[in-house]
This record gives structure tokens, sequence and C-alpha cells, in this order.
């Protein structure tokens, strides 16, 4: 067989490299599977697969049961307190335990992931719980110090929680402090020991927090801590706990015995957005652009974000804030100062009244309280 190209005779190097080595053609399929019969060369055939034979025993997968009052998976000891009684977490009695049976009928549970376009609790809840949506009694955090922490996503945004100190705080813990049916998948990402408060003995200490091997993290500011050092958090930080649950320090004080005095004690103000309801304590002032000096999102402006797209709203509308807009702080004798950088849209200040402003802009506000 010749080279259609060049015209010379091809040989066994050209069929192994598939081309002409006296004009470097190229041979199709069809040549070359003509040059292999003209040579006797058995086509290429595929090789033969074994199937793999597995020695190893399976590891057994645990046992596990979804608590039908909160749905929370069990296993281990959770599970055979399950089997004994009631769930550690909801107290939901298990029916089958005082029938003499240890595994009640299965309820099939399928996790939620972290994206936040759908809500399926859309109402607003009310700030007085009785009993958890669930029907049991939440559970109250243990005796001894709390810090009051801002809730800052879903339906109780705003509001005040006393999150306990010096001790590990988890699931367990939160689903007493966040009773809103709305946080019930959320919790789901959050371990059972998940995370633990500390305060410094003396009040110039700010408060802390360190993550105890959680498997969903711990953000301090948007960044996840790790390592058994406290990491210092500010009053204006978001702490992210599991990916879906944001909260904010109230008071950098020891305990709550002396939050009062403390904050009397020191110029300081609340800053609200109300489009999405997060709220932030500041003593130094705070900017109200969406971006720091060092371009990265200014915290609050996080916050707002995820809240925003947790409940379904339009996030778009923070991009109506300029990057770097205007500055708030407050003077000596308790007046508001605003700072607005050149060129961008003058807020519109109203003057409620007694430590109250209420600042418009185009798409945005915000309520600034003493």
């Amino acid at each position: 067989m010749r080279c259609v190209g060049c015209g010379s005779g091809l040989g066994e190097i050209d069929l192994l490299n598939s081309s002409c080595q006296s004009c470097g053609d190229i041979l199709l399929p069809d040549d070359l599977a003509t040059l292999r019969r003209e040579m006797g060369i058995a086509p290429d055939a595929p090789p033969e697969v074994e199937n793999p034979v597995i020695e190893a025993t399976p590891e057994k997968v645990p046992d596990s049961v979804d608590c039908p009052g909160c749905n929370t998976p069990l296993m281990g000891e959770d599970l055979a307190q399950w089997n004994t009684g009631a769930c550690p977490y909801c107290s939901h009695e298990n029916e089958g335990a005082a029938a003499g049976t240890t595994q009640p009928e299965e309820v099939i549970y399928i996790p939620d992931n972290l994206d936040y376009d759908e809500n399926e609790n859309d109402e607003e809840s009310s700030e007085d719980f009785e009993l958890h949506p669930s029907g049991f009694l939440p559970e109250l955090p243990p005796d001894g110090d709390t810090i009051p922490m801002i809730i800052n996503v879903g339906p109780m945004v705003g509001q005040s929680i006393d999150v306990p100190v010096g001790v590990p705080v988890g699931r367990r813990g939160l689903f007493g402090l966040l009773p809103d049916p709305w946080y019930e998948k959320h919790l789901k990402r959050v371990s059972g020991e998940h995370f633990e408060v500390f305060v410094g003995e003396n009040e110039d200490e700010r408060v802390g927090i360190t993550d105890l091997g959680s498997t969903n993290g711990t953000y301090v500011g948007g960044t996840r801590i790790s390592g058994t050092e406290m990491t210092v958090v500010s009053t204006d930080t978001d702490i992210n706990i599991g990916g879906n649950i944001q909260l904010c320090s109230l008071d950098a004080a020891k305990s709550t015995l002396d939050i009062a005095e403390r904050l009397a004690s020191e110029p300081h103000f609340y800053v609200t957005h109300n489009q999405s309801g997060i709220r932030v304590l500041t003593y130094a002032g705070v900017h109200l652009g969406r971006m720091t000096e060092g371009d990265e999102m200014e915290r609050w402006a996080a916050m707002a974000d995820l809240q925003l797209r947790a409940m379904g709203q339009d996030d778009s509308i923070l991009a109506y804030l300029s990057r770097r807009h205007f500055t708030v702080s407050l003077g000596e004798d308790g007046s508001l100062s605003l700072d607005v950088f050149e060129g961008k849209e003058e807020p519109e200040v109203v003057d409620e009244g007694e430590g109250k402003w209420k600042i418009n802009l185009r798409k945005n506000s915000f309520t600034i309280e003493t």
C-alpha cells in the first residue's frame, strides 16, 4: 500500500504512528485498517477486564432514627436515649419504647441545603412563645452567665437572645433560644456541641468564641475559625453558626450582670437596616455603604444580603447603595452626625425624637437609636 500524498510505500512504522513518515500525512482509520490487513496484522482488541474480588467485609452503617417531633437524626447515645424513652433534643416521647419495641415507624428526612431561594415559613412570629411549634417546651440555657446576642436571620431578626457563656452550645440549646418554626430545618446544620463563648475577666476584655470541631463550621466576620484559641468578636461583627444562623454580639461586657451599666457609661447606638431587619450595636460609628476601604463587603451588608435571600426578598436593593456612601456617628452632645462621600446620594434624615432618627435613601433606609 502506498501513501496517497507522496506515493511512498507504507510499512510498520507508518502504521505504528498512524501517519506517513515520508510526508507526514495522517492516515485515516480506513487506510490503517487496509494497511493492517495487507501486512497480516490482527486489529486491536479491547483488553480483557476481570471483575475485582472484594474480600473485605463492608463497614456497617450505624443505626439511625429520625425523631418524629423535630426530625433530628439520632445516632449513638442519642439513639440509646430515644430507645429508652424520649428524644434528647425535643423531649418527644417514644411510644414504641413504652410498648416494648425499640424502633418506631421510620420517618424519612431529606436534608435542606444552604440555598435560600425557598421560604416555606413566611409568617411573622410572636416574641412570646410558651411552646415550641413541635409541641414541646423549649430547653432553657443552663444556669450561669449568659451574654445577649442579636439574632440577624429569619423571622426573629433584630431580637436579642441570651447565649450561655463558658459552656458548649449546640443544636439542643439553640432549639430553645430560637423557637420560631422557621429555624427548625436550619438548626439541622448545627452540631450537638458546636461552639463556646468566652468573656474576659476584666471589663476591658472583649467577647470571644471558639469552634468545638463542628461539622459545618463557625464563622466570624465571614472567616471560618478553628483551633483552641479564642477569636475576639466585636459588636458589629457577625457570628455565623453552621452557615445558616447568624448572630451579633450585643456587648463586650463580661456578663449580663453589668451590661446595663456598661451601655449607660459608653456612647453607643443601634443601627437597623429596615428592609432586612438586621440590627447591630456600635460604639465608634458605622459606614453605611456596601464596601470597606479594603474593598471587602461591610459585615452589616453581608448580613443584610443573607437575610434578604433567606426570607425570599429582593436582595438587589443593596446595589442602590454606593460602595463608599456615608458614615454615621454621635457627637459628644448626643447629636447625629453624617459624613457623605463626595458625589453620592444625599440621605434624608428625620429626627423622630428621644434619641431616634430615620435615614432615608432611594431604596434603603436605616433607623438609628441610642
